[in-house]
């Protein structure tokens, strides 16, 4: 049986998916983010989400599985100033699109996981 003392020590990377509903799975997965407690930055390979893009010349991120992946470059996405995220990489060959729990913490939003629910909130108005 473990002890307290080591069950403080667990490191729990949970990644949940928001996805739309849409009658075109392809359609679908290209909208769908997923929303991960183990990335640090929010990321993407679909250079098509972004409004505003600046490249980079330089720089990786690592999977959770050690392989790399070449930033091309950070930007900003979203329709609108009200629902837009900024400082969002785009990464070569990235396949999903990843928002990052601890980037959203640091801008502010309190961010509740359950296992069924994933709900953000900033400045007391549920989004």
């Amino acid at each position: 049986m473990d002890s307290f003392e080591d069950s403080e020590n667990e490191v729990i990377n949970l990644s949940l998916m928001a996805k739309s509903y849409e009658s075109d799975e392809e359609a679908s997965l290209k909208k769908s983010w997923y929303i991960d407690s183990g990335c640090s930055k929010h990321m993407t390979g679909d250079a098509s989400k972004f409004t505003h893009i600046s490249p980079k010349k330089s720089g990786h991120v690592t999977y959770g599985d050690n392989n790399k992946g070449r930033i091309l470059g950070v930007g900003k996405i979203g329709t609108n100033s009200s629902s837009s995220v900024e400082n969002v990489l785009l990464v070569e060959g990235l396949k999903h699109s990843l928002l990052s729990v601890s980037q959203l913490c640091d801008k502010g939003y309190l961010v509740h996981l359950t296992l069924i629910t994933v709900s953000l909130k900033t400045n007391m108005i549920e989004i």
